[in-house]
């Protein structure tokens, strides 16, 4: 929170200065105060720093002052001092013009203070402003780290703070759900952070710094400054969200809210620790029973009581893994891993179901109660790997071990699921969802290299090779359906809409080219194996 220019003027116990132009950006942050009287100071100047000169270098050139105006007003300088009275006739027009266009201060000082005494003063309030924030910081500190320590929670710490700055106070998590709501909130303001600001943080999402804007629709049609603040610990874990109304400085309450932010933060990692740590004692426990260190149902029972395992429920087995190339199995960063394992459970809830989930070398494994269709659930996780691309923009696979009636037989179920994930990545597939049950005769070929797989398709059709293209393409096609169509030839006519004659004629042509019966167990395979595998040679 820095000091304002104006604010600066008013401390100074001087006589009066007199701001001679750019009297619209005394509102601009001044940090230091520099004295200074070479050609080339601009080199030298901070980011909101006050200059103090006399100018005795450019009393031969008052053009130069012109530039230098243009020069610290691009640096981010707070204003220019300038004593004119010794060296200077006058203040030239072009400079107090330049001034007022750039809106940068430049101001006259009181006679008879010199401009060292001018320094030492601002100075001296500039480190008392500091000291006063860092004295506010501290005790705003201390008063939430007290809330914790106290044994209370979350909405306790934004309940105070709202408090503390009179504004609206919101903590959300990374997805923008509510974390922590105050109980003093308006149903004015919870209409207007649900209706209003929610939509727009949504819309600007992700925060990875502090960030603050302004919002003109707010409460009562007033102009609404919010201010953002990330909650970081290893992971994005939320935001706390500061509204109130729109101020041209930094306040008291700006520094409660920093303070507060950095204790949540402090509590949050806290809590992701705990997590951690029972999330971990899951995990082994987990291993212990898919490695078969647990083998019995009723040890299984009991140690597993506390994650809600029930005898009497049939579980589904489900692995899931983000994809990844197949000629480079690196396991993937803890994070990322963690990152799904987290956001499966919130969004299978959604979608209305409950699962366990643990974690396993590279995999998060659900178990599902086995309650809907094999279908419902290709479907549900279909959907789910969808909105896992748009959400965590990573391919996530699914494969789908077969139902279970007893505990002991989870091991088997979860090298089924996995068994059914490396299946469906040695087929090429992406984003899938893959069941142990549901291996189609085309998934076997995939396993089969493409140059084999082409010269059986190509010396399977080579007697069709020496026709013209339309005629190779009508009776292919014919033949095609006469085999799917169980070899009746009344079908065969109705599915092509032809003569049931014009089949007959096509089907001796090819009996004719081949040199044999199309009704051969061999032959017929032989063709229905390459009309099969044409689809995936064309892919």
């Amino acid at each position: 929170m820095s000091m304002l220019l104006s604010q600066l003027l008013e401390l100074l116990s001087f006589p009066p200065s007199t701001v001679l132009a750019g009297r619209a950006g005394l509102d601009r942050p001044v940090q230091s105060v520099n004295i200074m009287d070479v050609p080339d100071m601009i080199r030298y100047l901070n980011k909101n720093e006050l200059l103090l000169t006399n100018a005795y270098v450019m009393k031969d050139d008052p053009d130069q002052l012109v530039r230098l105006v243009r020069d610290m007003f691009d640096k981010g300088c707070a204003g220019l001092m300038i004593s004119s009275r010794r060296f200077l006739l006058s203040h030239p027009k072009k400079l107090l013009d330049e001034a007022d266009r750039l809106s940068f201060p430049v101001i006259e000082p009181p006679q008879g203070i010199t401009l060292g005494d001018i320094a030492n003063r601002s100075i001296g309030y500039i480190l008392e402003n500091k000291t006063s924030q860092l004295r506010y910081a501290i005790e705003s500190h201390r008063h939430f780290t007290d809330i914790l320590l106290r044994g209370k929670g979350l909405t306790e710490i934004i309940e105070a703070l709202a408090a503390l700055s009179g504004q609206s106070v919101m903590l959300y998590d990374d997805k923008l759900e509510p974390l922590a709501v105050p109980s003093s909130l308006s149903d004015t303001a919870q209409d207007f952070l649900s209706q209003q600001l929610r939509p727009a943080l949504q819309d600007a999402l992700p925060f990875a710094e502090f960030t603050r804007f302004c919002l003109i629709n707010g409460p009562e049609g007033k102009g609404v400054s919010v201010s953002v603040y990330p909650i970081q610990t290893y992971l994005l874990c939320g935001y706390l969200v500061v509204s109130g109304e729109p101020t041209s400085e930094q306040s008291h309450a700006d520094l409660a809210a920093e303070q507060a932010a950095n204790v949540i933060q402090f509590e949050m990692l806290k809590m992701q620790a705990v997590k951690e740590r029972s999330r971990r004692y899951k995990n082994e426990f987990f291993a212990d029973v898919i490695e078969g260190r647990i083998s019995t149902e009723q040890e299984l029972l009991y140690r597993g009581r506390r994650y809600k395992l029930a005898a009497d429920c049939k579980y589904l087995t489900v692995a899931a893994k983000y994809d990844q190339s197949s000629s480079a199995k690196l396991s993937l960063p803890e994070t990322r891993l963690e990152q799904l394992y987290e956001w499966l459970k919130p969004e299978l809830n959604r979608r209305g179901w409950e699962c366990l989930r643990f974690i396993k070398n590279d995999n998060v494994v659900l178990l599902l109660p086995n309650t809907i269709p094999d279908a419902s659930l290709e479907d549900m996780l279909a959907a789910v790997a969808d909105t896992a691309e748009q959400q965590l923009q990573a391919a996530v696979s699914f494969g789908i071990g077969k139902p279970i009636d007893e505990l002991i037989g989870i091991p088997t179920a979860y090298r089924e699921a996995t068994d059914a994930l490396d299946f469906g990545y040695s087929c090429g597939k992406t984003r899938f969802v893959q069941n142990y049950n549901n291996r189609e005769m085309i998934d076997l070929f995939r396993l089969i290299p493409s140059k084999d797989l082409l010269a059986f398709y190509r010396d399977t059709l080579q007697p069709f090779n020496e026709l013209d293209e339309k005629e190779r393409v009508d009776l292919l096609h014919t033949l095609k359906v006469y085999y799917n169509s169980n070899c009746r030839i009344a079908d065969t006519a109705a599915s092509l809409y032809i003569h049931r004659n014009t089949v007959i004629y096509r089907l001796d042509k090819c009996a004719q080219l081949l040199g044999r019966g199309l009704n051969n167990p061999n032959d017929s395979l032989r063709f229905r194996v390459a009309f099969l595998i044409e689809p995936l040679l064309r892919s």
